[in-house]
């Protein structure tokens, strides 16, 4: 509602125009979704790729690991 003035009526009378921006955004986003996924998702299919090593690596509070791999 940033911009709607400051009385309360201002921001209910915004509140069909949000509803209908939020209604759109979810009508676009799943056929949206799939597209993108299909063009910029790459293969689970990893060939010729071994895995040569996994080192545990401390960041903070957590531990990441980083794989080393070939082919």
């Amino acid at each position: 509602m940033f911009g709607a003035g400051p009385r309360i009526k201002d921001k209910f009378e915004r509140l069909s125009l949000a509803a209908l921006f939020a209604t759109l955004a979810l009508i676009v986003a799943q056929p949206l979704g799939n597209l993108l996924q299909a063009r910029v998702t790459t293969s689970g299919y990893p060939g010729t790729l071994q895995i040569v090593g996994v080192t545990p690596t401390p960041r903070g509070s957590m531990k990441a690991h980083r794989v080393i791999t070939r082919g």
